[in-house]
């Protein structure tokens, strides 16, 4: 078969074609980072129940696991801690309730209050708001170099926990801030906003690190307990 020399015609309709097509992936890629980014600032500064599971060490056998409310405007937290009690490797000091409050930390291990240890797990919590946060950021440091980003990307519709949510995903390899790690989010959104919030976050040699956000705008109240 001889092949046919493209005319300028054709040329033109093939090269309108193709930036047709590179504008529709780019558009459907800023709409979804713009989703992603405005589900953070949703979570940023503010208010908010929250459940976690996070795996504190590579060679942990479980994870630890609590609940809370926050306010992230005022860093107030009051949450529970717990780790695994048949876990062998699990350091279970820090079991119980905390309240910290600026720079106040209060625990209750089962004992009463006390004022004689601290804990992070608050600082982990609003970590994970980070990377979705700056997604824009990460985009623009990897410089279009696939090795460094995998583009946040649709993972379309589920249930999840109950709930039908729409999933996102990104992954960072060898970021400086970052590392090598996958990003999930699924959103739930009703009537008056944001009904469920759950951000995952997984290092590529770990396990996956979780915290559910919901009731995400309410007012919270948390004092003091001494």
């Amino acid at each position: 078969m001889t092949a046919v020399p493209a005319t300028s015609a054709t040329r033109r309709l093939l090269l309108v074609v193709t930036l047709l097509t590179s504008l529709g992936i780019t558009a459907a890629q800023s709409d979804d980072r713009a989703t992603v980014q405005r589900a953070a600032a949703a979570l940023d500064g503010s208010s908010f129940h929250f459940e976690y599971s996070f795996w504190p060490a590579a060679e942990a056998l479980s994870p630890t696991t609590g609940a809370g409310t926050a306010d992230l405007g005022a860093h107030r937290w009051d949450y529970t801690l717990r780790t695994d009690p048949d876990d062998p490797t699990a350091e279970r000091h820090a079991d119980g309730r905390w309240i910290i409050i600026d720079t106040a930390w209060y625990h209750d291990g089962g004992d009463g209050w006390t004022q004689d240890a601290i804990d992070f797990t608050y600082a982990g919590v609003a970590a994970v708001i980070q990377p979705f946060a700056s997604y824009a950021q990460i985009e623009l440091l990897a410089g279009g170099d696939p090795d460094a980003l995998q583009p946040l990307r649709s993972l379309g519709e589920a249930v999840v926990d109950g709930l039908p949510a729409t999933g996102y995903a990104f992954a960072t390899r060898g970021s400086p801030f970052f590392g090598s790690t996958d990003f999930e989010a699924w959103l739930s959104e009703g009537p008056n906003g944001y009904q469920r919030i759950v951000l995952i976050v997984t290092p590529v040699d770990g396990q996956p690190n979780r915290v559910t956000f919901t009731r995400i705008g309410e007012p919270v109240v948390i004092e003091a307990p001494l």
